[in-house]
């Protein structure tokens, strides 16, 4: 019988193993980024006058990650509109969700429909408030907010 797992400053496989498996479990209970809770979101793009846009928005958040759509209504086709999902309502901007490189441009075919997807590191706080923006940059690099939509947890 083999006993070098006795002596002192062996190596034991087997305990390694657990306290491995006690950590995935641990940090499994504690729900981190990558739990496998699913959260969904939707919204409905209003008009900001003088703008005619509209649209609907939707997300779903899961391991670690927010998949965000978005679709346009009614937009000058051509022109190129800048998107984001901001923390916060329509009344008050918040933070940018995965930062403003995230989001491409969306180019209104003809119809004047268009529509972005993205996805964007962390999860949407249930608890939380989110609005999706739609705008063009003027001069400057101003933005000109045409539509906005708060997005509302369905699941």
């Amino acid at each position: 019988m083999d006993r070098s797992a006795d002596l002192p400053g062996a190596k034991r496989p087997g305990r390694r193993v657990g306290r491995i498996l006690a950590w995935v479990f641990l940090v499994a209970a504690c729900g981190g980024p990558t739990e496998p809770r699913l959260t969904k979101w939707e919204g409905s793009l209003v008009a900001v006058p003088p703008s005619a846009i509209t649209g609907q928005v939707a997300a779903v958040s899961q391991f670690g990650r927010t998949e965000i759509s978005l679709l346009l209504e009614d937009a000058e086709v051509g022109t190129p509109h800048g998107w984001r999902v901001d923390s916060g309502d329509c009344q008050e901007n918040g933070l940018i969700q995965g930062g403003s490189a995230q989001y491409p441009l969306l180019v209104p075919a003809e119809g004047g429909t268009g529509s972005a997807h993205t996805a964007v590191p962390g999860m949407f706080d249930p608890d939380g408030e989110y609005a999706a923006r739609v705008f063009v940059t003027g001069e400057g690099g101003s933005e000109q907010i045409l539509a906005c939509g708060e997005l509302h947890p369905v699941q």
